[in-house]
C-alpha cells in the first residue's frame, strides 16, 4: 500500500492509501498526523496500516464525544458510557480520549454541576432533586457538596412557595387534608425541603363549600364502585370507610351518607 494523497483540514487530516486492488481513506487527528511524518508515494507496511486504523478509530470516537458535548454538557461518566460500546478501544484508549476532552476544555464535571443547579433553579426544581440527578450522572459527592452549600436557602424557600401554588391549581376534588398531603408529597418529589413551613406560608383555609362538593363527588365515585357488591348497611359502611381514607371529616361524611341514603331509599 502507498500513500496516494494527504489532505490537511482544520480539525483533521485525510490520508488516502491504495494499491492495485484496494483504496481507502483514514481520517486522523492533527497531532497524530504530525507524529507520523508521512509523504505522498510513501510505502506503508501492515504495522503502519494497523497504526492508521487505530488513529482513525480514536479520531472518530473523539469526534463522536465532541458532537455530544456540543449539544449539552456531559459528565465524565456519561462520556465513558458513550465510548463503552466501541469494543475495539481499550480502557487506556478511552482514558486518553477523556483526558484529551478535559484538556481541550470540552469535558468538565464542575461545569456539569454548575449548569445543573442553574437550569434546575429556572425549572423550579429543588436542591435535593438536583443532587440526586448529579449523583445519577456520576458526579463526585464532594464536588456536589461544594456547590450545594452555596445554594441560597431563602431563594429555595421562595421557589418552593411558587411551586406549591402551581401544584395547588392542579389538585381538584380532594379533601382539604388530602390536598395538603398531595401538596407535600409533590414538593418533596420536586426536591424541596421544609415542606411543612412552605404549606404554612400559603396560609391555606378550608373552604367548607368546596369540601362539601368534594365529599359528594367522592361519595358518587364510591357508590359506583360498591353498589354492585354490597347493599344496605354494608354498602354505606364501605362508602364511609372509603371517604375517611380520602381525608374527609367523619361528621361531614356521616351527614352526606345520611342525606344520600335517604334519597336512595326514596327513589327505591
Amino acid at each position: 500500500m502507498i500513500v496516494e494523497r494527504i489532505k490537511v483540514h482544520k480539525d483533521n487530516v485525510k490520508i488516502e492509501i491504495a494499491n492495485e486492488d484496494y483504496k481507502t481513506i483514514f481520517k486522523i487527528g492533527l497531532d497524530d498526523y504530525l507524529s507520523l511524518n508521512y509523504r505522498v508515494n510513501q510505502k506503508l507496511d501492515e504495522t503502519e496500516i494497523t497504526k492508521l486504523e487505530k488513529m482513525h478509530l480514536m479520531a472518530f470516537s473523539f469526534n463522536k464525544c465532541l458532537r455530544k458535548l456540543e449539544s449539552s454538557d456531559r459528565s465524565v461518566k456519561e462520556i465513558r458510557e458513550l465510548l463503552y460500546p466501541i469494543k475495539e478501544l481499550t480502557k487506556e484508549d478511552k482514558d486518553k480520549i477523556i483526558e484529551k476532552l478535559k484538556l481541550s476544555g470540552f469535558l468538565s464535571d464542575e461545569a456539569v454541576v454548575e449548569t445543573q443547579f442553574y437550569v434546575d433553579s429556572i425549572k423550579q426544581i429543588g436542591k435535593n432533586k438536583t443532587i440526586q440527578t448529579l449523583r445519577r450522572r456520576g458526579i463526585d459527592i464532594e464536588l456536589i457538596k461544594k456547590y450545594s452549600e452555596n445554594v441560597d436557602n431563602k431563594e429555595q424557600f421562595e421557589m418552593a412557595v411558587i411551586k406549591a401554588k402551581r401544584i395547588l391549581a392542579t389538585i381538584k376534588d380532594k379533601s382539604f387534608q388530602q390536598t395538603i398531603n398531595i401538596l407535600k408529597e409533590r414538593l418533596i418529589k420536586a426536591g424541596f425541603e421544609n415542606v411543612n413551613e412552605v404549606v404554612l406560608a400559603l396560609d391555606l383555609q378550608k373552604d367548607e363549600q368546596n369540601e362539601y362538593k368534594s365529599v359528594k363527588i367522592a361519595y358518587n365515585k364510591a357508590l359506583r364502585r360498591y353498589k354492585n357488591k354490597y347493599s344496605d348497611k354494608k354498602l354505606y359502611y364501605n362508602i364511609y370507610r372509603y371517604l375517611l381514607t380520602k381525608g374527609f371529616d367523619s361528621s361531614l361524611v356521616k351527614e352526606i351518607i345520611s342525606l344520600e341514603s335517604e334519597e336512595l331509599d326514596y327513589e327505591d
